[in-house]
């Protein structure tokens, strides 16, 4: 159910920069306020992640993920329904708001189910359903549009989510019962602090959210209304990016599992800075974006579950809250990040420079990975 849950959810948030080039027409919006609007979603992301790792850590992982389920398919109702930039940029924030808990107090629940030895391999296989949504939207929001407008693919997420969220309250609370004695013990923040690989993993958890945002959120937008490629073409290089990263999260954790998580981060951080700074130079060349297109998602299909596991490799008494605050840094990042990465375009009037800055970030992710020791 973790993996229906995350398909929905993740794949939901991603639809907004698949439908961004109709939203941007349809509210006649500048790149910087649509990096905005992409902000916001990220703001109530970073603001309530440490709130709900916090809750699912002291209290029930399974009221956590019932409660801001349902607040995430009521925003995704609300995109639907509004009728100017300042509404949606709302709804988007109530959609963020209860992102959260579908990823780290899953996390903690499934961690509590695996082994050490196979939980990258475990949250790659959850992570999954991210991408698969991802991919799956990226092809049939499109055919949405053409047929019912783009306010009708909002309608369709939400009743979706609050479905699932019905679901997962009977599932959950079943399979809760019998690791419910495995409550982590109180967390001490002052200690959490101080530890010098919270903050190696945690800056460059943050850094790594300027190099992704402009693919993940602007791929779309910059082949559809720079580059001039049709709509349905653009939308299907999220779609590559997608099925391509459902590959990356079920080989690349597995890898580190056997490697170790220090060493693929670093090739997965290089990776895609290097993807992003390659864009723009390939310019208007359709079979090169699509090649990378496919590598970036590769990598980015290993990130976030190989970020995840470090988590309870480096903190394992404490795995949900560092997530939850490893979380709050990585929205910091997407906010100054897709904000900066809109208002850079607005004032080049191409994105060229946005993707050679964010690629830049991308390095210095990885220079940061480089003296991070197990204590």
């Amino acid at each position: 159910m973790a993996f229906i849950t995350t398909l929905f959810t993740f794949g939901t948030m991603y639809s907004f920069g698949i439908l961004l080039p109709i939203i941007i027409n349809e509210f006649e919006l500048t790149k910087f306020e649509a990096g905005l609007i992409i902000a916001s979603n990220s703001i109530a992301y970073a603001i309530f992640a440490p709130i709900i790792s916090y809750l699912a850590d002291r209290k029930s992982e399974e009221k956590v993920i019932i409660i801001f389920l349902a607040i995430t398919g009521i925003g995704t109702l609300l995109m639907g329904f509004s009728n100017n930039k300042w509404i949606i940029c709302l709804s988007y924030a109530i959609m963020g708001a209860g992102l959260p808990a579908a990823w780290a107090p899953l996390i903690s629940f499934l961690q509590k189910s695996f082994g050490r030895k196979i939980r990258g391999t475990v949250i790659g296989i959850m992570s999954s359903g991210d991408y698969i949504g991802y991919g799956l939207f990226s092809f049939i929001l499109p055919l949405l549009v053409y047929n019912y407008g783009w306010r009708f693919c909002w309608y369709i997420l939400g009743i979706f989510i609050l479905i699932i969220t019905i679901i997962n309250k009977f599932v959950l609370k079943h399979e809760y019962e019998e690791y419910n004695n495995l409550i982590e013990p109180k967390v001490n923040y002052h200690k959490i602090f101080k530890i010098k690989n919270f903050w190696i993993i945690g800056i460059s958890y943050m850094l790594m959210a300027f190099t992704i945002t402009g693919p993940l959120n602007f791929i779309v937008t910059y082949a559809n209304l720079e580059i001039g490629i049709s709509y349905s073409s653009s939308a299907a290089l999220s779609g590559i990016i997608a099925f391509n990263a459902l590959i990356g999260t079920l080989i690349l954790p597995l890898i580190s599992d056997i490697t170790g998580r220090k060493i693929m981060m670093i090739i997965c951080n290089i990776s895609l800075g290097l993807c992003v700074f390659a864009i723009p130079i390939v310019g208007s060349y359709l079979r090169m974006i699509i090649i990378l297109s496919a590598i970036f998602g590769i990598f980015y299909g290993g990130f976030y579950p190989i970020y995840a596991a470090s988590g309870s490799d480096y903190f394992p008494k404490n795995t949900t809250t560092v997530l939850g605050l490893w979380g709050t840094l990585h929205c910091i990042g997407l906010v100054i990040g897709s904000s900066i990465f809109g208002l850079i375009t607005d004032i080049t009037q191409s994105f060229h420079t946005s993707f050679y800055i964010s690629a830049l970030f991308g390095i210095i992710a990885t220079i940061l990975l480089i003296p991070l020791r197990k204590s």
